[in-house]
């Protein structure tokens, strides 16, 4: 008898991912990781840009792979589903270093929204379930506070609210790539 013909007689449910779906989710990560590689190399000032695109690239593919994993082991496969999710999200975070200020946008969201995410995802460890009503109540003030902390954000300059890592007011790439043309043409 097989292990899967023991959980059903068990009364375990196993929803395991079929290999082609699997496959697809390999590829978007790939995909996913190919491009969080390009945009972080593209943006990166560092002396050292290959060892940040390293860095990044790893953010996304580990939780992915892992997620993927554990996918296919029956007592995990919530937990799987989380971690996919999450570098999903956290691929998405990875956009702020695009030197288009929409992609920017879409990348400074992300930030937003995978803190709760995280939060989630350690308190559901490693059933994927949030287990108590303390854990639910954690998690969903995360998500307000978030979202309270946003929707006061916005209308406001993003150098006043200190949403740039440094500080200084900076949105990312395309501005210190046109900061960097001024200069040069006001020295010209």
């Amino acid at each position: 008898m097989s292990v899967r013909e023991d959980m059903v007689l068990a009364g375990m449910r196993s929803h395991v991912v079929p290999r082609a779906g699997s496959l697809a989710m390999c590829a978007a990560a790939i995909a996913m990781c190919a491009v969080t590689g390009a945009l972080t190399a593209s943006g990166s000032s560092s002396d050292n840009a290959w060892l940040e695109v390293i860095a990044r690239v790893l953010t996304v593919a580990a939780p992915i792979g892992v997620g993927i994993f554990a996918l296919h082991r029956p007592p995990f496969e919530r937990f799987g589903a989380l971690l996919i999710i999450a570098g999903s999200v956290w691929f998405l975070t990875t956009l702020t270093t695009a030197g288009d200020a929409t992609v920017y946008s879409f990348g400074r969201l992300a930030h937003w929204g995978f803190e709760p995410l995280l939060m989630y995802c350690l308190l559901a460890f490693p059933t994927g379930r949030l287990e108590s009503r303390f854990d639910r109540a954690l998690v969903a003030a995360a998500a307000l506070t978030v979202l309270f902390a946003y929707a006061s954000a916005t209308g406001r300059s993003h150098r006043h609210v200190g949403l740039e890592p440094d500080g200084t007011g900076d949105r990312g790439p395309a501005e210190r790539h046109t900061r960097r043309a001024r200069r040069i043409r006001s020295t010209s």
